[in-house]
């Protein structure tokens, strides 16, 4: 950067700008000298006078040179060349950041963004950048033992191919900061960053910053009129859902405010058949441009069904216009319930019909119920009914089963409390690894307490109706106090005093996370003179919820592109290596290995979208729906001036095209300070006219308008 001039050869007028000095001293006359004698009364007056006009009349030719000097250099017209050879240089290096994300797809005027950046990374590698060494950034960044390098621009038309869509898994502007790290650390003469994006909300959060000492081009290839609309989420409603069983479907959608759209929901096999279709629904979207539709389902009896929500009109972004959700039909539980003395047999019918209320003649209830006085077969739920502490032996097997996976479900007599501390201290250890805190003695309340929800977002809760007016008809007098001190240990229902202010809020429901199992515990009978709680619907819910398969350990996986599949060994069938099958058919062998959460069959990030199967041999035993991010279907655009500040050194463009153009601009300005140069002329001029005019007009006294009279007539007057 620097000053250069338009017009340099105006210079060679310079010389003219001494011209007022030469010709003051080529006509410069002398004052004539009259005789008079009374000169000398007036001597040091006039020597002092003609000094004083000396002074000026030198100031007044320095102003004339002045003027004529800064008049030529106006008319050399002086610029500072700020593109001058911005691609021309002894050794320029270049990045190139194009954003790579889904929502570059966008289509307009039946090409998609992402088609228009490929173009235009390899027109800036075949014109501008042709002799530059270049370094391409994507939205995905490069495997940590390969990352971005600087090459030549015919090295990386080479091996050049069309760019492809890719999950951003972070900001494109933390990618434009690992350009500018990279130039910043290379030495030469000019150094560009060329960034093409379509100026996402989500991919500059903030103002690009550090921009110093680098010439910037912004291409921004944000649509001119953006109109879409995108389903963002599939949800299942509970999250496993029972075959027969009303569930509920949540969909959102995303798109213009207060417009309108139609969708519709089809449950579907794995390989694409339609079990049932749902009459398409209207929704329309808030002033934020959200809406959100709930669809009741009865799901058919099947392993593995996908739920595809669809759009009934296309978009120019169609890719987010379907969003599949795959579910696993709750495997088949079985839970055993422990009776050892047969003392409780009321309790114990009362859980029985709340597991299985059609006790075993509907095949596809998920969970098989039987009882005895000690587990037989191979159990998941094991359910115990304590009216008496069991002992250290019994205490250890139910631990045991409980760290292989098991779930524990207990059901506390009131009373238990008063016992505990007499226990043995090893077993109060062992027990309290199983309960939700330490038994307490607490005075015994002459009001019930009414049950309500405390963990209203856990998962294991969405389904089930927990609404405070139902809660409050179920009522407790006694139960067995714990106070729960322990992170591991969630409180799902808590009871509540009647009596206002009363601060106190025991347990109910608790969950414990043990080992690599889950102990419920209830801290009371279902069934005896103190509660209500086996007539209340509530007891269903929540006790066929807590026995299904935790929803973590379904074997149906919903995950985003780029993210990478994970199975336990429990549901591999005990296998050490399997085969994931791809959407293209591709088969990868993947044997379990070591992390840091334990044990899992890892794949690789998938890298495209659809169903994945896992296989032991022949057999499927896990499925996995891959879907593309919902987040780049919310399309929230900013300004080029939100991205980056205006500066000398950057330049925004829509185009390479106008990139070009908007360079060639600022390469050669045009003429300027048109009326600055107008207005010396017109000074120049005015002095010239001036100084002419001085010396043949004459000041005329007003006394001349009034001539005086003769003396005589003065006199004659006067007498």
């Amino acid at each position: 950067m620097g000053f250069e001039f338009l017009f340099i050869h105006a210079l060679w007028a310079l010389p003219l700008a001494g011209l007022p000095i030469l010709l003051h001293l080529l006509f410069r006359r002398k004052s004539p000298v009259v005789m008079f004698s009374t000169l000398r009364f007036i001597k040091s007056s006039i020597q002092h006078t003609a000094a004083r006009r000396k002074v000026q009349r030198w100031l007044l030719l320095a102003c004339r040179a002045l003027l004529l000097l800064l008049l030529i250099w106006a008319v050399a017209q002086p610029a500072r060349i700020l593109a001058q050879g911005w691609f021309a240089g002894q050794s320029t290096i270049a990045a190139i950041v194009v954003d790579t994300s889904y929502s570059m797809l966008y289509q307009e005027q039946q090409v998609s963004l992402l088609d228009r950046a490929s173009s235009t990374v390899e027109e800036l590698l075949r014109g501008q950048l042709a002799e530059a060494s270049v370094a391409i950034f994507r939205s995905q960044p490069a495997p940590a033992d390969q990352p971005e390098q600087l090459q030549s621009a015919r090295q990386l038309l080479t091996n050049w191919t069309p760019l492809t869509p890719q999950p951003a898994t972070q900001p494109l502007a933390q990618r434009i900061n690992a350009a500018i790290e990279l130039l910043k650390n290379q030495e030469a003469s000019q150094k560009w960053l060329i960034i093409i994006s379509d100026l996402q909300t989500r991919e500059f959060p903030q103002p690009l910053s550090r921009l110093e000492g680098l010439r910037v081009a912004l291409i921004d290839l944000q649509p001119t009129q953006p109109r879409w609309a995108g389903i963002t989420r599939v949800e299942m409603i509970p999250r496993q859902p029972i075959a027969g069983i009303t569930s509920d479907v949540l969909i959102d959608v995303t798109g213009h405010a207060d417009d309108s759209r139609a969708i519709s929901l089809s449950v579907e096999s794995v390989d694409g058949q339609v079990l049932k279709q749902f009459p398409p629904t209207v929704v329309r979207f808030d002033a934020g441009g959200h809406a959100q539709e709930r669809i009741p389902v009865v799901l058919p009896v099947q392993r593995w069904m996908k739920l595809r929500a669809s759009l009934q009109s296309d978009d120019p972004m169609s890719w987010d216009n379907t969003r599949s959700l795959l579910v696993e039909m709750a495997p088949r539980q079985n839970v055993f319930i422990v009776d050892p003395d047969q003392t409780l047999a009321l309790p114990r019918r009362f859980v029985q019909l709340a597991l299985d209320p059609n006790e075993g003649r509907q095949a596809d209830w998920p969970l098989m119920v039987q009882s005895g006085s000690k587990p037989q077969g191979q159990a998941d739920v094991i359910v115990e009914l304590w009216n008496q502490w069991p002992d250290q032996s019994h205490t250890d097997n139910v631990r045991s089963f409980v760290d292989r996976g098991g779930t524990l479900m207990l059901f506390l007599q009131p009373g238990l409390e008063q016992s505990w501390p007499a226990l043995d201290e090893h077993l109060r250890q062992s027990l309290l690894g199983l309960l939700p805190g330490e038994p307490i003695i607490a005075p015994i309340n002459s009001a019930p307490y009414s049950a309500q929800s405390a963990a209203n977002n856990d998962p294991l809760l969405q389904g089930i109706s927990l609404d405070a007016g139902s809660l409050g008809r179920l009522l407790v007098r006694r139960w067995v106090a714990m106070i729960p001190n322990d992170p591991n240990v969630t409180v799902l229902l808590r009871l509540t005093s009647p009596q206002a202010g009363t601060s106190d809020s025991p347990p109910l429901l608790a969950r414990r996370n043990v080992g690599a199992g889950r102990v419920f515990t209830w801290s009371t009978l279902p069934q005896n003179q103190f509660t209500n709680l086996a007539l209340h619907p509530v007891f269903m819910q929540m006790l066929v919820s807590t026995a299904l398969a935790p929803a973590n350990q379904s074997t149906a996986q919903n995950i985003e592109i780029g993210q990478q599949l994970q199975l336990p060994p429990r549901r591999a069938d005990g296998a050490t290596q399997l085969d994931l099958e791809g959407p293209n058919q591709q088969i990868t062998r993947v044997n379990l290995g070591e992390s840091s959460g334990g044990q899992f069959f890892r794949s690789q990030p998938t890298v495209l979208a659809g169903s994945y199967r896992w296989r032991h041999g022949e057999k499927v035993v896990a499925m996995a729906q891959v879907e593309l991010p919902a987040g780049e279907a919310e399309i929230a655009y900013r300004n080029a001036e939100q991205v980056t500040n205006p500066a000398d050194n950057v330049v925004v463009a829509g185009s390479l095209a106008e990139m070009a153009t908007k360079l060639t601009q600022i390469s050669e300005p045009s003429p300027r300070w048109t009326w600055a140069i107008a207005s010396v002329l017109l000074l120049m001029c005015a002095e010239a006219l001036m100084g002419s005019i001085s010396h043949l007009w004459k000041p005329i006294r007003l006394g001349q308008f009034f001539s005086p009279l003769p003396k005589a007539s003065r006199s004659t007057e006067s007498n």
